[in-house]
């Protein structure tokens, strides 16, 4: 074992006389820094000694307001990141084709107006429409 700046290696290995390391106050912790992402806030707090370790911590950034509009689904709770179920409700029946019955928390297709089709002729091609819709 080789000890390096600040710090002492004592002892051969042996059993009767083991490795002891240690470091004295000339150590130099060696420097933490953070990075931050688009989407987590990272910083970092303490000088790295004993009586005052780093600390790194991380924060969820969520966007207040997205860039599609609207409010964000996803919310920071104490016990971490959640979605609720009544958001996603109000969100997937904002608009048409999506139903939401309250007496059963069911969501569903909505029934959908039938769009009529009608045939055209034309001198080279006789065209024809059969079915309902559905």
């Amino acid at each position: 074992m080789t000890a390096g700046p600040g710090v002492t290696v004592e002892g051969n290995g042996s059993a009767s006389s083991p490795y002891i390391v240690s470091s004295g106050a000339a150590a130099t912790p060696t420097p933490v820094t953070s990075g931050d992402t688009a989407t987590v806030d990272t910083t970092v707090s303490g000088s790295g000694t004993a009586a005052d370790p780093y600390v790194v911590s991380a924060d969820v950034i969520l966007d207040p307001a997205p860039p599609g509009g609207g409010s964000n689904l996803v919310h920071a709770g104490a016990d971490g990141l959640f979605v609720e179920c009544a958001d996603v409700r109000t969100c997937l029946t904002a608009g048409d084709g999506i139903a939401y019955d309250q007496t059963t928390g069911e969501i569903s297709a909505a029934p959908a107006a039938l769009t009529a089709v009608e045939a055209q002729d034309t001198p080279t091609v006789d065209t024809t429409v059969s079915g309902s819709g559905t």
